[in-house]
């Protein structure tokens, strides 16, 4: 759709501006958007599955918080330049 299309080619603009500006590690903008959108996408896609996997219920506060954290550090790892 225009407006996924739209999002995803902002985030992508974001990215290539943080790593122009040395603060976001140098790989392709637009891979590391689709990373982005993967690591909140598929949690909740796959909600049955994630939800036996862990043993909590996705949208439950604690498994929220929890997931929330998770995400941030992932996407740390992932941008931040050495």
């Amino acid at each position: 759709s225009k407006v996924v299309t739209a999002a995803l080619s902002g985030l992508s603009a974001f990215m290539a501006a943080g790593t122009q500006a040395g603060e976001f590690v140098s790989e392709d903008p637009r891979q590391l958007a689709f990373s982005f959108v993967s690591l909140h996408f598929l949690y909740f896609a796959a909600f049955g599955l994630v939800s036996r996997f862990t043993g909590q219920e996705v949208l439950e506060p604690v498994a929220f918080a929890t997931r929330r954290q998770v995400v941030k550090a992932q996407i740390r790892r992932l941008c931040a330049a050495d």
